[in-house]
């Protein structure tokens, strides 16, 4: 009875215990939390409408600045942006001879805002994206007061922004400076329209050097008989979505010096826009587009000479996409994410695998194989631009067609069995990979570029190169059935690791659809991304082709160039039985009998 009061006593000890540390808990503790609580959302607020912070940005001290140079000079900071955080931007000791800068904001992913004024009520004062930029003229030229400008994170996260100064002169034309579309009145940014096929890039017109712009007075001359535009661009490693990788990749395209001395020019089109460019889309692969504006000057000092042109020319922001969404990289960044991609790389690596090296031993399969592909790409031509059926649909029916070709295809050979004519498919199959091949990597010479812009020309150039290949190798009939399986077989075979490694080889066939069925493609810039991975394939596909042509011809050696069809052996079968049945009632069945029978027959080893 001692024992139990006792513990009975410990127990009604703990409970008040208990009970004065809740108390406390309750009474002090959570209302200092509330509190806090309650500040650090009021401070939110406070930084979101009222507080800011102050950048403050010298152009005297900076060493970037010669006072020579007319085609732009870039400081350039990279800061990070508190949630919610608005910055005001003071740019001072600014070079009397400049005319007007560039100010222009870059941030990963996430879009920023960058404003005139706290007006945001003004559609035209602001610009929000992750590529942004705008063009502040200087007040005298006598004494050049501060430029002020404000950059907002309305995210609630951090966001890391490079901020970038170019300085420009009376010379040098105004990037935007005729803007008839965009927001701000002056628009010197890029805008991207991104689809799963193409890349569009649109940019405003510029305004001529040493002009004021009253109205659109001086905007109504057409840009193109005194300002020239050229675009540029460079590329990302592949699969690289790194904060580094973008923020390195976009400083080495700002400023003329830059964009001359990193990206590449791409050609230009016949037809269209000048200042409107579009994109062939390598999803997953990072791509910095820039434009460059050039004005012919009557009365320049230190310029540019070009070509017995004075020349002056300004940058336009560099814009830089993915051609689709990091954040969402499992479904928007691979060009096959459905759930059935896996599948099909193991189905083309073992096609391949069994054309590459062993497609004319087994004569047959290699019939219903290349019968199957042909259909099969051409079913892909036609389904998959419907509206009425899905990814899986679409795949199914497109299985159900490519079986039927196949099987159609060689029933066709067992019927004729005619080797030139069983040989002419695989050698169209060859023909338009290796004419997909040369548009993939040479249509944008600048003496093809404009040659295929034309459908007419490219598809009639296109047919003639399937045509070429099909009559180049036509009368080596055993050769170029081996030819075509290893040079098919061996591009199935990379593939499924062009997948994996995300490069960009299976884009030699896919720009072809695109061409076929994708509005305006003829227009699109092809130039794709070469780089050690899809090198490394090139070189493997080679590899893989040589070994898979000898190793056939190897296997093959000491027996028929092509195996008899199947209707030939039934008709001497029953020649021999009509034979064999008729003849020996007319005497001796020892002096009738063929000399050779159809045990005695060899026949060549094929499948």
């Amino acid at each position: 009875m001692h024992f139990f009061n006792t513990r009975l006593a410990q127990f009604y000890r703990l409970c008040l215990l208990y009970s004065f540390y809740v108390n406390i808990i309750v009474f002090l503790v959570l209302p200092s939390v509330l509190s806090v609580t309650v500040k650090v959302d009021s401070s939110t607020d406070s930084i979101k409408y009222e507080k800011e912070s102050e950048w403050k940005l010298s152009l005297k001290s900076s060493k970037e600045i010669p006072n020579n140079d007319l085609t732009g000079a870039v400081i350039e900071y990279i800061k990070p942006l508190m949630p919610f955080q608005r910055i005001k931007i003071d740019i001072t000791d600014i070079p009397t001879d400049v005319r007007f800068l560039l100010v222009e904001v870059h941030s990963y992913l996430n879009s920023v805002t960058l404003s005139y004024n706290l007006d945001t009520d003004d559609k035209s004062s602001y610009v929000t994206g992750t590529d942004i930029g705008l063009v502040k003229y200087t007040n005298s030229l006598l004494y050049t007061e501060p430029v002020t400008l404000y950059l907002s994170n309305d995210n609630n996260f951090n966001i890391t922004v490079l901020l970038a100064v170019t300085t420009y002169h009376k010379d040098d034309p105004v990037p935007g400076g005729c803007n008839m579309e965009f927001e701000t009145e002056i628009a010197p940014y890029l805008k991207l329209n991104v689809t799963n096929s193409v890349i569009t890039v649109n940019s405003q017109p510029g305004l001529m050097p040493g002009r004021v712009m009253f109205g659109n007075s001086d905007c109504q001359i057409p840009p193109h008989t005194l300002l020239n535009y050229e675009f540029y661009h460079l590329y990302l490693p592949e699969k690289d979505f790194s904060e580094e990788t973008y923020f390195n990749s976009v400083k080495s395209m700002i400023g003329v010096h830059r964009i001359l001395e990193n990206g590449k020019k791409v050609a230009s089109t016949l037809e269209g826009p000048v200042n409107k460019k579009i994109f062939s889309n390598y999803v997953g692969t990072g791509s910095v587009i820039a434009v460059l504006i050039h004005a012919i000057v009557t009365n320049p000092q230190d310029i540019i000479i070009r070509n017995n042109h004075f020349i002056t020319s300004a940058a336009y922001v560099p814009a830089l996409t993915y051609g689709c969404s990091p954040l969402h990289f499992t479904y928007s960044c691979e060009i096959f994410s459905s759930s059935y991609s896996e599948l099909i790389d193991i189905n083309l690596f073992i096609i391949g695998l069994f054309l590459c090296f062993f497609g004319h031993i087994y004569f047959k399969m290699e019939m219903f194989l290349n019968g199957a592909l042909a259909s099969g790409t051409v079913a892909c031509f036609i389904f998959l631009t419907s509206q009425f059926l899905t990814i899986q649909e679409t795949g199914i029916v497109v299985a159900v067609i490519s079986f039927i070709g196949g099987f159609i295809w060689l029933k066709i050979w067992s019927k004729f069995g005619v080797p030139i004519f069983s040989v002419l498919l695989p050698l169209l199959n060859l023909g338009f990979l290796v004419s997909a091949w040369l548009y993939y990597f040479f249509s944008d010479s600048y003496s093809v570029q404009p040659l295929i812009q034309s459908d007419i020309n490219f598809w009639l150039a296109f047919n003639c190169g399937i045509l070429s290949i099909s009559l180049l190798f036509i009368t080596k009939t055993q050769d170029a059935s081996i030819l075509s399986n290893s040079f098919i077989g061996s591009y199935l075979i990379i593939l499924p690791f062009d997948q994996i490694l995300g490069s960009n080889m299976k884009y030699i066939v896919i720009n072809i659809y695109r061409r076929a069925v994708v509005d305006k493609f003829c227009y699109a810039i092809i130039d794709p991304p070469f780089q050690i991975t899809d090198l490394v394939l090139l070189i493997v596909w080679k590899v893989l082709l040589i070994s898979g042509y000898i190793t056939q011809k190897t296997l093959l050696r000491g027996k028929p160039p092509f195996p008899p069809p199947d209707h030939h052996f039934s008709n001497r079968n029953n020649r021999y039985r009509i034979v064999s049945n008729i003849l020996p009632e007319q005497g001796n069945s020892e002096e009738v009998a063929p000399i050779l029978s159809a045990d005695s027959t060899s026949i060549p080893q094929y499948t």
